[in-house]
């Protein structure tokens, strides 16, 4: 899985009279509001249409949020996250959020997302909080199919893909605002380091093609958003 990026500088600039429980106690209402609106989320059957209106979708912290990814299978508990194929760092962020309101830490992550552990100072935790607390859209992943990856011998494996649906919804209404779908496989000719787990690997260059399909379908279902950054 992909290594956690530093947060942009920009939100590295904060005041340092600010504490971390002074921030989730300041943002609690806002995010716990957020998170009212997910859970209040009825799916729609998907079109696979972009939007009637031309939407910008910005789920990058240094462009001003207003849109976050999250699994279908969290919308009961936003912030969670439920065991799912190869769950995508772009979840990251309510995931983050939940984490914060729930045992004021970051998530460590776990087998599907592995992070690498950024030290949780007051501005970390206004740059996740400010984000969920002004969501307006979320993009809800929905899993129609996966297969993992099969070694079968030495040098042969057969491939491992993962299908989603994707919808936007407008968390003000309710309704969807557009949706696509992602299909995402394996490379053909992974490359292996010496010594290195090749079934390991297989997953992580499925994980790659899942990150780019979700970036690809955004940018082509709704022209001019900002997928967020890379890991």
């Amino acid at each position: 899985m992909r290594a956690l990026r530093v947060l942009p500088i920009l939100f590295l600039l904060g005041c340092p009279s600010e504490s971390v429980d002074g921030l989730i106690k300041e943002q609690r209402a806002a995010v716990e509001a957020t998170f009212d609106a997910i859970r209040r989320i009825q799916l729609p059957q998907t079109t696979h249409e972009a939007p009637a209106v031309p939407l910008v979708l910005q789920t990058s912290a240094k462009d001003g949020v207003n849109a976050a990814f999250i699994y279908s299978e969290d919308l009961a508990k936003p912030g969670g996250a439920k065991d799912v194929p190869l769950r995508t760092m772009d979840s990251l962020t309510l995931v983050q959020c939940g984490s914060l309101l729930d045992t004021g830490k970051l998530s460590a992550g776990g087998p599907q997302m592995r992070l690498t552990q950024t030290p949780l100072t007051p501005t970390v935790a206004r740059a996740y909080l400010s984000a969920c607390a002004r969501l307006r859209y979320a993009l809800v992943i929905q899993g129609t199919a996966f297969k993992a990856p099969q070694v079968t011998s030495e040098q042969k494996f057969e491939p491992g893909f993962f299908r989603a649906d994707v919808v936007a919804i407008d968390l003000t209404s309710g309704k969807s605002v557009g949706a696509f779908q992602i299909d995402a496989a394996n490379k053909p000719d992974v490359s292996v380091i010496a010594g290195e787990d090749r079934g390991q690997r297989l997953l992580r260059d499925l994980e790659g093609s899942i990150y780019s399909a979700l970036r690809d379908g955004l940018r082509t279902a709704f022209p001019g958003s900002v997928p967020p950054p890379a890991f």
